[in-house]
């Protein structure tokens, strides 16, 4: 035995063996690299380590029978012991050996040093405080001042980003292809409870940026970054995706799939599977079933919904977006009458319709029949009771029971911010004022750069009379986008309505470019006409923008406005002309908004006019009409209720009322009554006095 030992050694048998298996491992990590970098398919790497296992036992033979001499390669049988140079083979051998060592050292170092060199940068995420706007998600819920306050965090080992996959299609019109793909692997990741993913809108904003994992990752407090791209020709889909741990910048998973268009569906599954698996988190059988399920068989139905999809997405709100939508879903259908996730998002259409006041008449039966055929075709479809709670808000304005779909929702789409944010309205709408913070503080966790959230969640906190909160997070919101109007707009209704400062929110106002955020604020008409500034008032109110914008959301109210602005100036034929205008018009349609309907309008009208039995007549259906349980418009209810009995005299209903509402969430502000000239029969009587003293 020991006759073979040392002959092994004198073939330099062992020196060629660690060789190798240095070498082999110096191999692997330059093609991990290159690999990477040059899109080679995953199974590459396990190919190249194949080659290297099956190469290894071929150069332990190879040693065995051959010798290196200065003649060249010959069989070591051929060669006398006494013309043997064995010895000083093993010698260059150690040197080689030595390098190839030595290589390998720096290569380990050089990652470790780098590693290194990233690391503050995600302690530093990890040790400091969220935006208050999302330090909700990690933290119970319990007051709105509480949940205000930033929370310490912890990055979650299964938490991720999912960056929108690059199109690499010759045909720039398959730019919509992949943006789907990327979206559909989201959201099949979103389903799993035991993960974190941030949501589409905020990965949007990275479609163009260049920035290094480990920054994405520490902006989005996430421990992973998936990125990947889609390339389509003909009727073949390659899509290439991997995943980055965020701390180190390395890849923890990738993999190339080529398939026929027709396996897209199964491509996206695997993904959301592998990932899952890469990051350990587990996978109900329920969970696993809804990633695994097809949405359709029809490629060319599918295409259209997701370009539906798209447009929907839109970030500017309105119905000419859901007028886009509408028809490729109709089309989709078309094509595959039982493509369930088409009627759902189908319903949804209708129901935005709805309460945009776009009702043709039909607009209910065609949301309720979709939902209706998506729940035959797929019962278990989590997103039919989310799309159920829709037409309850949306058409029926049962807000309770909205809340309860809502909330049905989300124990199987846990990661759904549009979810929580729906959750958010319906329980504000209830009265469910901190719970409405929480849901849309959760919402802003996972999608950071959602700046819808941002103006739904300051007006909340506004309602409530917590102005700090209201202002931090309409200040977020001004560092993701800065000169944002709305967020200038919404800030001077803040200083307005809760601090009383006219010149702050003069100041505000000043920087606001465009009208048209008047949709979502009053402060660009409150400003001048609190101040008594009554032409510049009627300035705004002349601008085309301005009006255009504020017919499309609320249409009588600018004549409601100019009436009211002319009646202080004391031009009051030209006012009268403005409510008669009212008059005439609110018997021309109904309009369906719950912030301010034509019985609302036709109340303040006839006060003004003077028309007493009227003007009760109005606000008898303005009370009759008004949906039950909704909290968070009542202020609408009510004013309209003070403007108009003010106007017909009934003072002591008027201080009733401001008694009752002053101070609740939702109701009235001590500077709204201190500062609307509305009020001014008001001012002298001694119960009115005492609202306003504190």
């Amino acid at each position: 035995m020991s006759g073979l030992w040392d002959e092994l050694k004198r073939r330099n048998v062992f020196r060629v063996a660690v060789l190798y298996l240095v070498a082999a491992w110096l191999i692997l990590q330059i093609a991990d690299v290159l690999f990477g970098l040059l899109e080679v398919p995953g199974w590459s790497l396990r190919f190249v380590l194949g080659l290297l296992i099956l190469g290894f036992p071929v150069a332990i033979v190879l040693s065995w029978i051959y010798e290196l001499t200065p003649e060249g390669i010959r069989r070591e049988t051929e060669i006398d012991r006494s013309e043997s140079i064995s010895a000083k083979t093993g010698q260059r051998l150690n040197l080689v050996t030595i390098a190839v060592v030595s290589a390998a050292v720096a290569l380990l170092v050089l990652d470790r040093w780098v590693g290194a060199d990233r690391a503050p940068a995600d302690n530093a995420a990890a040790d400091s405080t969220s935006a208050p706007v999302a330090a909700v998600d990690r933290a119970p819920a319990q007051t709105a001042a509480a949940e205000s306050t930033p929370a310490d965090t912890q990055i979650s080992d299964k938490s991720v980003a999912v960056l929108p996959f690059s199109n690499l299609s010759s045909d720039e019109e398959n730019a919509y292809f992949a943006s789907g793909v990327h979206e559909d692997v989201l959201t099949y990741l979103a389903k799993v409870r035991d993960l974190r993913v941030i949501s589409r809108t905020t990965m949007l904003r990275y479609a163009d940026r260049e920035d290094d994992i480990p920054v994405i990752a520490e902006e989005l407090d996430v421990r992973y970054v998936l990125e990947g791209s889609v390339r389509r020709a003909g009727d073949r889909v390659r899509v290439t995706a991997q995943l980055i741990d965020g701390r180190s910048d390395e890849h923890v998973w990738a993999e190339n799939y080529d398939r026929s268009l027709d396996d897209v569906f199964a491509i996206q599954s695997d993904i959301a599977k592998e990932i899952a698996a890469a990051m350990q988190a587990q996978i109900s059988p329920d969970e696993q079933a809804l990633i695994e399920r097809r949405p359709t068989d029809n490629v060319a139905a599918y295409e259209l919904y997701v370009a539906a999809r798209e447009a929907i997405w839109h970030p500017e709100y309105g119905r000419e977006i859901f007028e886009r939508a509408g028809p490729l879903l109709e089309a989709a259908l078309e094509l595959d009458p039982d493509f369930a996730l088409a009627w759902v998002l189908y319903a949804y259409v209708q129901g935005q319709f709805h309460w945009l006041g776009q009702d043709d008449g039909g607009t209910a039966g065609r949301a309720e029949a979709a939902v209706a055929r998506a729940r035959a075709l797929q019962p278990d479809l989590p997103e039919i009771v989310a799309a159920e709670g829709e037409i309850l808000y949306r058409i029926h304005k049962d807000f309770p029971g909205a809340l309860a779909k809502f909330e049905q929702a989300q124990q199987r789409l846990p990661n759904d911010s549009l979810l929580l944010m729906q959750t958010g309205w319906a329980q504000r709408r209830v009265g469910l004022w901190d719970e409405a913070i929480s849901s849309m503080q959760r919402a802003a966790a996972l999608d950071p750069a959602n700046l819808q959230i941002y103006t739904n969640l300051s007006e909340t906190a506004e309602r409530m009379g917590d102005g700090e909160l209201a202002l931090r997070t309409l200040d977020k919101g001004l560092e993701i986008a800065p000169g944002t109007d709305i967020f200038e707009s919404l800030k001077a209704d803040v200083y307005l309505g809760l601090y009383g400062d006219l010149d702050a929110a003069e100041r505000l106002i000043s920087k606001v470019d465009s009208i048209a955020a008047s949709v979502y604020s009053t402060s660009i008409i409150m400003v001048p006409f609190l101040a008594r500034d009554y032409p510049a008032a009627m300035e705004v109110l002349g601008q085309p923008q301005f009006e255009r914008t504020m017919r499309e959301d609320q249409p009588l109210q600018i004549e409601i406005w100019r009436g009211v602005v002319l009646t202080q100036m004391g031009e009051t034929d030209a006012a009268r002309q403005e409510f008669e205008t009212v008059v005439a018009r609110a018997a021309e349609r109904s309009f369906v908004q719950t912030s301010w309907g034509s019985d609302q309008a036709l109340a303040v009208a006839h006060a003004y006019l003077g028309n007493r039995s009227e003007t009760l007549a109005a606000l008898e259906r303005v009370d009759s009409n008004w949906p039950e349980n909704d909290h968070l418009n009542e202020f609408y209810r009510d004013w309209t209720r003070v403007q108009a009995l003010t106007r017909i005299g009934d003072y002591e209903q008027v201080l009733d009322i401001l008694e009752a509402r002053l101070g609740e969430p939702g109701g009235f502000t001590v500077w709204q009554l201190r500062l609307d000239p509305r009020l001014d029969p008001l001012r002298d009587m001694p119960r009115f006095k005492a609202l306003v003293a504190d």
